[in-house]
């Protein structure tokens, strides 16, 4: 279940019982593609071809359609929309970014300890610099599932972070330390540590890039990969906000001690999860023979 037809095994098993609906999620660019089956990474950008029983013919990166079958016994399908990204390719990415930070001073953010007190930070040659110890910011928007980027600078004994939906941290610190700890650079803050130690020295700007569907984040630091599709939950921690985990939020930066320096800072909303996830399902048990179901403005009985 969930395998690349003769050419690749799922990574995991993460089919739901006979009679419960799955959520399959796809990414396809060019002949490399990527699957989530209910949240769970099944396929991590695998190289596609053509198959023996591919009914259109031509190279796998022509364009084609969708198409749904059913080989043997019955197999019912809905929720079916997609997102062409050769669309997004031709145009200028800040059609789909939000840029958080415009360079210049604080629109868009407040104090995240307490709103009704001005932000004690700098801003600085286009880059935001924390000011003392706990002193954090947090955007006036918030977010359900996206992907976020920016850049960071730690200085020696540096301590800061950012909160995704206010609620999970990806640790940021200097290299110094242990590299591999769920407090270590790059960890998210008490639950997970990296995988690889990837920030730069002090001084040198690091690259963050995270994407967050659900409760499954993956971050990339300086390119490589840190935590992969790893399940998340809210932390147990005074400047954290409260509920649960999949509940939009704002992007919270901190600057817990020392000096921290962040640019670039920008987030792209994830539609994909939009909706899906809110609607109120049926169970398979409750389709009758004759009943008659519309996709698309289209009735099939």
């Amino acid at each position: 279940m969930g395998a690349v037809y003769d050419q690749h095994a799922a990574l995991t098993y993460a089919a739901r019982p006979p009679g419960e609906w799955n959520r399959l999620e796809v990414r396809l660019e060019g002949n490399t593609l990527t699957a989530w089956l209910n949240g769970d990474l099944i396929h991590d950008h695998v190289e596609i071809a053509p198959t023996g029983v591919n009914p259109i013919g031509g190279a796998v990166t022509d364009p084609g359609p969708l198409v749904l079958q059913s080989w043997q016994g019955t197999v019912w399908y809905r929720n079916i929309r997609i997102r062409p990204l050769a669309k997004l390719s031709e145009q200028d990415e800040g059609d789909e970014w939000i840029v958080l930070f415009n360079g210049e001073d604080f629109t868009g953010w407040e104090n995240a300890r307490d709103p009704a007190k001005r932000i004690t930070w700098s801003v600085l040659d286009g880059t935001l610099v924390t000011a003392g110890e706990c002193t954090h910011v947090r955007t006036l928007d918030e977010w359900k599932d996206f992907e976020f980027e920016m850049e960071y600078k730690t200085t020696p004994g540096s301590n800061g972070g950012v909160d995704l939906r206010g609620r999970s941290q990806i640790q940021i610190t200097g290299p110094e330390g242990d590299p591999k700890s769920r407090w270590g650079a790059g960890a998210i803050f008490g639950e997970h540590d990296p995988l690889a130690s990837a920030a730069k020295p002090n001084g040198q700007w690091n690259h963050l890039r995270a994407k967050l569907i659900g409760d499954r984040l993956t971050v990339y630091l300086n390119d490589q990969l840190i935590h992969d599709n790893v399940q998340i939950a809210p932390q147990d921690y005074e400047t954290f906000l409260p509920g649960p985990i999949t509940n939009p939020g704002p992007i919270v930066l901190e600057g817990f001690l020392h000096t921290v320096a962040y640019r670039n800072i920008r987030i792209r909303p994830i539609p994909l999860s939009e909706g899906v996830e809110g609607v109120s399902w049926t169970p398979v048990d409750s389709f009758g023979p004759d009943e008659t179901r519309t996709f698309a403005g289209i009735e099939m009985t």
